[in-house]
């Protein structure tokens, strides 16, 4: 059961990387808070807690050195959203709140050649995401 938790919360992130970019995806959830770390900043903040995210890689922005380093708090000012959906297996209606990837990606100033998005969580689980998707 340990590795079916990860795994599915895998999946749904894939579905938001991938379904974030689709047109009608804008009006599947609610933002629950504004943005205030956005791209374009001047001045990029470090982290003021314990570091939960570091991306390294192809990006263009950074805060530590060639890494952007983030805490929860920074994580959740990129701007938070709300979404409810059915699960079909257990017919129950759950509700996730979090960040959009593409929120994300955007910040990071993600090189457009990137291929592969590698994410590995904090317990050590690792997935490698195909990166073959229009962000704006």
């Amino acid at each position: 059961m340990k590795n079916i938790i990860p795994a599915l919360l895998c999946l749904s992130l894939s579905g938001l990387i991938l379904s974030s970019c689709h047109p009608s995806f804008d009006s599947g959830y609610t933002r629950i808070t504004k943005a205030t770390l956005t791209p374009g900043l001047a001045q990029l903040p470090l982290p003021k807690s314990e570091p939960i995210l570091t991306v390294s890689g192809r990006i263009q922005s950074f805060n530590q050195g060639d890494t952007f380093v983030m805490d929860r708090d920074m994580i959740e000012s990129v701007g938070m959203v709300e979404n409810s959906v059915l699960d079909p297996f257990e017919k129950a209606n759950y509700r996730f709140k979090g960040v959009l990837m593409r929120d994300l990606l955007n910040l990071w100033n993600v090189d457009p050649q990137a291929t592969i998005l590698d994410l590995k969580a904090l317990d050590g689980y690792r997935i490698e995401i195909p990166m073959g998707i229009n962000l704006s």
